[in-house]
């Protein structure tokens, strides 16, 4: 019916495309060509809602995994997924998580300390990355810095939730997809999972990382002014982690973790 069919219609003056022509240049210069491909990411009203990932050097003869596209409220395509993946995740389960091929420094293996997982998987490339997260070969991407464009995230975003994922700021909160040229820079980093659990137990745990960095100048013996300002209790804990007052009734300061 002519209802119907307006209802399904969108603004298209809403509506931004996001395209990447060469994810993984890194990949690309050093002939890791698996790694490299093409993204297209498709938002409305700021929300990213589809997504294609196309590996062009791909050596797949079906085709699986080589054009993956998708969007929300229709799922996943041209995905073949690993024998064992999966897109659930309960607390006090062990989860893997997926890193550059370099080695994690600064914010990105403090935040790995922080949330322990349980083995790591190391790729290249964002778009290879988001493969390896809905093919089940990882199931988080744990990235609290700077370094990521809007290019880099739309198309991963739709396809991670549209398969019961998410993808988020490392706040937690979702990323705005604007056109306006000076807001494409993802600047708070991202975490994104398999699923929501892992998603909403990784957020709270790497915020304990910015809590850390933002710690009171250290106790100095018989200096009561320094201790006055330098005192880590529980009301500056629950104020940094944004928790509600009284949630906290003790903690305990671990040897060599407070990075200053």
């Amino acid at each position: 019916s002519s209802s119907s069919s307006s209802s399904s219609l969108i603004d298209l003056s809403r509506v931004v495309v996001y395209v990447d022509p060469l994810d993984g240049t890194k990949e690309f210069t050093s002939r890791r060509l698996h790694a490299v491909s093409v993204l297209i990411g498709i938002a409305y009203e700021g929300r990213a809602i589809g997504g294609v990932i196309r590996f062009p050097f791909s050596d797949n003869d079906d085709g699986k995994n080589s054009r993956i596209y998708g969007a929300l409220g229709l799922g996943v395509f041209g995905l073949e997924t690993k024998k064992g993946g999966r897109s659930h995740w309960r607390e006090g389960e062990g989860f893997s998580a997926i890193v550059s091929n370099t080695r994690a420094q600064g914010p990105v293996q403090w935040a790995l300390d922080l949330v322990k997982p349980s083995s790591i998987v190391n790729a290249g490339g964002a778009g290879y990355k988001i493969l390896k997260l809905l093919d089940g070969t990882a199931d988080a991407y744990v990235f609290p810095r700077p370094g990521m464009y809007l290019w880099d995230t739309c198309a991963g975003e739709a396809l991670l939730r549209a398969m019961g994922g998410d993808l988020t700021d490392r706040f937690g909160n979702h990323i705005r997809y604007s056109p306006e040229p000076s807001a494409h820079s993802v600047s708070n980093g991202l975490i994104a999972a398999t699923s929501e659990a892992l998603h909403k137990h990784l957020v709270p745990k790497v915020a304990v990382m910015d809590a850390l960095m933002k710690l009171p100048p250290p106790l100095v013996d018989g200096d009561e002014a320094a201790a006055e300002d330098g005192v880590i209790d529980e009301e500056w804990l629950e104020s940094r982690l944004c928790l509600a007052p009284n949630s906290i009734s003790g903690f305990r300061v671990k040897p060599g973790t407070y990075r200053g």
